[in-house]
């Protein structure tokens, strides 16, 4: 009997140790970690519409960690370096979240920093704030054409916009060139401002003056050609296009004239990703 009870014993502090060494291991495991890397040239700086410089390098990384099953943290760093002809070179810190509320939708949103690092731009030089925050929400599909719309606020500038995006992957294996595709991709926006518009080639002192709209619609298009090196890494080439519902003109920000919105824009692009 006592040598029953002494088995039984044993074998209760074997199972409670085995147990509570198992315990910490799974409390403490980290959740499934992903990197993405992006680098990216365009011959144009191209922004909602408003062309901010020539020439620009986009290198971007994100580093995304996967919660509760259908969840995703993500925290991204993008820089914008441009080349010539530049109001600023701008860094953009980012920490969102995005879930998957079906095989088909997901929802996505974020806080953005947008930092501006040159002491040439005029918004600082006039007193403005040149660094900013802004905040979006999102809801992204895996559906014909791949539809996005964002809505996302200034919150420094008091700034609001609305865009929706369009892209349709077309592989190019069926045609007998392997590993590449055509992607074909519109959009479509609407950005209004906390002040109104100020209109170029005016007779006010220094060649502008406030309008009465406070907001404009533009729109694009663009083709690039893909190709996929593996199932984690490809490149890109391509043409792009933008129009705008309003002339040549300004944007207004706090205490100062911020960049120049212009009828119609078209530059090339190049890019190289990879993920992790």
């Amino acid at each position: 009997m006592n040598k029953k009870l002494i088995n039984i014993a044993v074998g209760t502090l074997c199972i409670g140790s085995s147990l509570m060494a198992k315990e910490p291991r799974d409390s403490f495991a980290l959740p499934p970690l992903s990197l993405k890397t992006d680098i990216r040239f365009d011959s144009e700086y191209v922004y909602r519409g408003a062309k901010l410089g020539q020439q620009v390098f986009i290198p971007k990384v994100e580093l995304g960690a996967s919660l509760f099953e259908k969840g995703r943290f993500y925290f991204g760093n993008e820089n914008f370096l441009l080349v010539k002809n530049s109001l600023s070179n701008r860094n953009d810190l980012c920490v969102g979240f995005s879930y998957d509320l079906t095989d088909l939708f997901t929802v996505d949103g974020a806080l953005t920093f947008h930092l501006r690092k040159s002491e040439n731009i005029t918004l600082n030089q006039q007193g403005g704030k040149k660094d900013t925050k802004e905040i979006y929400v999102g809801l992204l599909s895996n559906v014909c054409w791949n539809p996005s719309l964002y809505y996302s606020y200034d919150i420094t500038w008091k700034r609001h916009n609305l865009e929706g995006r369009l892209e349709y992957p077309y592989d190019l294996t069926p045609l007998g060139v392997e590993g590449f595709a055509v992607a074909l991709r519109a959009k479509a926006g609407f950005d209004r401002t906390n002040k109104p518009l100020g209109i170029k080639n005016s007779f006010e002192p220094g060649g502008r003056h406030h309008g009465k709209k406070k907001s404009y619609a533009y729109y694009g298009a663009g083709i690039d050609l893909v190709r996929s090196f593996n199932e984690n890494c490809e490149g890109r080439i391509g043409v792009n296009y933008e129009g705008t519902s309003t002339k040549s003109a300004w944007i207004h920000g706090p205490s100062a004239w911020l960049f120049t919105v212009r009828k119609n824009l078209a530059w090339f692009s190049t890019s190289l990703k990879w993920d992790f």
